[in-house]
């Protein structure tokens, strides 16, 4: 399912300038970038994107898995950003990758309940911020009342 447009925003607006304001410095790994709506925001927000998926949906995103795949030397200092598909594992990949000096920063998108798990408190008390969505969004277009979950 396609992330709402508003949390991609905020990844845009609000997020990726605190992690790096020199947006001509850093690329962005997209590595779930799956049909590219997350990937095509960025690039219109003036990243330089690099988009990669186990199953890419579109020919510019190149077939990478993120879990056991090398990471390509094209990402090698970027900001990961992400809405991950496999969480313990997508977050345990991407911290690795981290401390190996491969990133230089991550950024995940997640449900607010995910920080209630206790088996993540130490990766996620790793966290330099943390932004909370004060609005739960739609992810069914078209669907009626207030989204089901809330995200940080």
């Amino acid at each position: 399912m396609r992330t709402p447009a508003c949390l991609v925003r905020a990844l845009t607006d609000f997020v990726l300038p605190f992690a790096a304001v020199d947006v001509a410095r850093f690329a962005v790994w997209e590595p779930g970038a799956g049909d590219g709506q997350i990937a095509d925001a960025l690039t219109a927000a003036g990243w330089r994107v690099i988009a990669t998926d186990l199953v890419p949906r579109r020919v510019d995103i190149a077939r990478i898995d993120f879990l056991h795949d090398a990471p390509p030397a094209a990402v090698r200092d970027a900001i990961l950003v992400a809405n991950p598909p496999f969480l313990d594992q997508f977050i345990g990949r991407a911290l690795t990758l981290l401390d190996q000096h491969w990133l230089q920063s991550v950024i995940l998108l997640l449900r607010i309940d995910h920080l209630t798990t206790t088996g993540r408190a130490i990766a996620l008390n790793r966290a330099a911020a943390t932004w909370t969505c004060c609005w739960r969004p739609r992810w069914i277009p078209g669907s009626r009342g207030n989204g089901r979950w809330a995200f940080v």
